[in-house]
Formats: C-alpha cells, structure tokens, sequence
C-alpha cells in the first residue's frame, strides 16, 4: 500500500482519466519496488505520479499544434517533470541497492525526446523555409 492515501483516493486523477488504469500503474510500481521505510515509499509514489503526469502530457502533446503557445508550456511541464523521474528513479535505485534489493532499472526512454532539444526555443525566421518562387508558365 502506498504511503500516500491520495494514490489510491483518486486525487491525481482528472475527469476522463480511467481509474483502473492508475491503479494498474501503482500496482505495478509497487511489485517492481518492494519498499518498507517510509523515504523509499516516498520516492515509489513520486515516481508513480510522475510516470502518470508523462502519459497525460503526451496525450496533450498529441492534440496540441507544434506552433502554439500552449505545446511549448506544456513540452517545458514534460521535460522538468522528466527530469524529476529520473531523479527519482536514481534515488530510488541507490537505496534499493543499500538495502540489498535488486532493482537497477533504467529509466525508460522517452518517445518525445525530440522535444527535449526544442522545448525551450521557439521558431525564429532563420529555422523558416520559404516557399519556392513562382515561376511562370511558359
């Protein structure tokens, strides 16, 4: 059980969002990462939101034009909310291997890492191509 009770109240949860499949996604953080102490618990549940805010970002990634205000936010929100993640994970795997668990995963890659180089920097007229001139018909 984690140790946060708002895990499993539903509370990082938004409408629309399937219930079962964030308890799916506990439970398998939870297997993968047997902890008793309360700062590994701690860390599980970080990672566990954090893995859960990175699938609602690249559902809203999906649905966002590349070129709008809103897309850039919200790459920023998934590369610092990524880098948490992995944080988190390397916390994690040092205490899983102080206390004697084998744990060492690598965090998974991300499938928008093209995001990661773009995120921070926004179209200027020297990345623009313009459009090949008119030529008239003969």
């Amino acid at each position: 059980m984690p140790h946060d009770p708002a895990l499993y109240a539903g509370q990082y949860l938004i409408p629309g969002e399937d219930p079962e499949e964030f308890a799916a996604l506990c439970e398998q953080y939870l297997r993968r990462f047997p902890l008793d102490d309360p700062f590994g618990t701690f860390l599980v549940d970080s990672l566990i939101v954090d893995d859960w805010v990175l699938r609602r970002f690249r559902k809203i990634l999906q649905k966002t034009k590349p070129d709008s205000d809103g897309f850039h936010s919200i790459c920023r929100l998934f590369v610092e909310t990524s880098r948490n993640y992995q944080s988190t994970l390397r916390d994690l795997n040092r205490i899983m291997k102080m206390s004697g668990k084998r744990a060492d995963l690598k965090a998974p890659r991300s499938k928008l890492g093209s995001f990661r180089q773009n995120c921070g920097r926004l179209a200027g007229p020297h990345l623009i191509t313009p459009p090949p001139p008119k030529t008239k018909p003969n």
